[in-house]
């Protein structure tokens, strides 16, 4: 009696075990199921964030390319047409002078700031209105159109000349036009190195192993990407050893990796910090710091 008494306690001691067992496989089943929808949800989050950056990135070089075809079409059609007429009233000094000043608009390279260049214009219409030049605003506000900013004082005799203010126009224009064709190239190869980046982020290995890959190229890639959001207030410093190996990895893992590290970083630091990208190697290992 004993014996039966103890075997009818073990079956529903073993029976209350599995019902408590597949309960806890179903909490665990369900906790699975929740983590998944996390990091699924954290991902298109980051994700959603980035291709809004790209947009950005990618419409922003396309902007610039509109308004410098639409510059060049208009300036065309106006220097075009008056080209003939204005070379045939200048003098030998007045064509001279006109060559000078387009070639010291093609040959700028200076990339300033609002600022500065609000710093440029005072300078010049400080020492134009010193010679006495009549309209020392305008032709401050021209030559730093034309990313002209010093040797001022050596162009007097220009503008002290009587054709200087048709020569100055005209080679504002024609400048106008190189210069919009400049930014055209600019625009084009920027355009062209995020649509890369892209191309590479979005590579998908269907073979289910790992592949050499350079982790190098794989953080650049994100940095292209994320340059939208860190360009304005976000300082980056990147110390990268030289000849970096191949390593056997999952890159596509690896890109979440970096884009949810960096993406946390500048989110993090309020979009205005350092970000700080360390990557070395020793032996056959890569060692990445973020």
């Amino acid at each position: 009696t004993e014996l039966r008494q103890t075997m009818e306690e073990l079956t529903t001691q073993r029976d209350m075990l599995e019902e408590k067992t597949m309960m806890l496989a179903e909490t665990l089943y369900q906790l699975e199921k929740s983590q998944h929808k996390l990091v699924e949800s954290a991902k298109m989050i980051a994700l959603g964030q980035l291709i809004a950056g790209v947009a950005h990135e990618v419409n922003t070089p396309l902007g610039a390319i509109r308004s410098s075809v639409s510059n060049i079409t208009e300036t065309l059609e106006n220097v075009l047409t008056n080209l003939p007429d204005f070379f045939r009233i200048l003098d030998t000094d007045d064509k001279l002078n006109f060559y000078m000043l387009l070639n010291r608009s093609i040959k700028a390279k200076i990339s300033i700031t609002s600022k500065e260049e609000r710093t440029f214009k005072r300078t010049i219409t400080n020492i134009l209105d010193e010679n006495g030049i009549a309209k020392s605003d305008d032709y401050a506000d021209t030559l730093v159109d034309m990313e002209i900013y010093d040797g001022i004082e050596e162009m007097m005799p220009f503008f002290k000349s009587t054709n200087c203010d048709v020569v100055l126009q005209m080679a504002y224009k024609v400048s106008s036009v190189l210069r919009s064709s400049r930014t055209i190239n600019i625009a084009i190869e920027r355009a062209s190195k995020v649509v890369f980046a892209l191309k590479n982020f979005s590579h998908f290995n269907q073979t289910g192993e790992m592949i050499k890959s350079n982790i190098v190229e794989s953080i650049e890639t994100v940095i292209t990407l994320y340059y939208n959001q860190i360009k304005h207030g976000v300082t980056l410093i990147k110390r990268y050893d030289e000849n970096i190996p191949e390593i056997l990895c999952f890159p596509d893992e690896l890109n979440q990796v970096w884009t949810n590290l960096v993406h946390n970083a500048i989110q993090a630091m309020q979009y205005s910090g350092t970000l700080e990208i360390d990557i070395s190697h020793k032996e056959s290992k890569v060692y990445v710091s973020i």
